[in-house]
C-alpha cells in the first residue's frame, strides 16, 4: 500500500565499484547492495520518489542528480538477499548539480516534500 504522502529518497548507484546509473535507469529498477543500507531500504514504498546521484569527485561541494523517478513496486526475491525497487525513471537531460549535503552513502531519506533540498532535486 502506498504512503498517503510520498517520501523522497536520494540513492547512489555504485555497486561493487561499478557505476550502475545507466543500467538502473534503462531497465527501470534500483537496489542497494550495502548491508548497512538494508534497514533504510525497507522503508521505501510504492509511490515514493527517488533520485539517483553521482559523486562528482573527491572533495566536491556538489553531487550530480542524474535521474528522478516514482517507485512502482518493491519486491523481495527468494534468490536475492536484498529488495528490488522498480522505478519509473525520468532521465534528466543533463545532470542537476545540488549541494553535497552529506549525500556520500548508498541511501538518504526519507525526506518530505516541504524540505528545500527536495524541491531543488525533484522539481521538473
Amino acid at each position: 500500500m502506498a504512503n498517503q504522502e510520498p517520501q523522497y529518497w536520494v540513492v547512489g548507484a555504485n555497486t561493487q565499484g561499478q557505476d550502475m546509473i545507466e543500467y538502473f535507469v534503462n531497465h527501470g529498477f534500483w537496489f542497494g547492495d550495502k548491508p548497512e543500507a538494508q534497514d533504510t531500504i525497507e522503508k521505501i514504498a510504492p509511490g515514493d520518489r527517488m533520485a539517483i546521484k553521482r559523486m562528482i569527485g573527491r572533495g566536491a561541494k556538489e553531487v550530480a542528480i542524474h535521474a528522478i523517478g516514482v517507485v512502482e513496486e518493491v519486491e523481495r526475491h527468494k534468490a536475492l538477499p536484498i529488495k528490488m525497487i522498480y522505478v519509473r525513471w525520468i532521465h534528466l537531460p543533463e545532470d542537476r548539480k545540488v549541494p553535497f549535503g552529506g549525500f556520500g552513502g548508498t541511501i538518504h531519506g526519507p525526506y518530505s516534500k516541504a524540505e528545500s533540498k527536495v524541491q531543488e532535486i525533484f522539481m521538473l
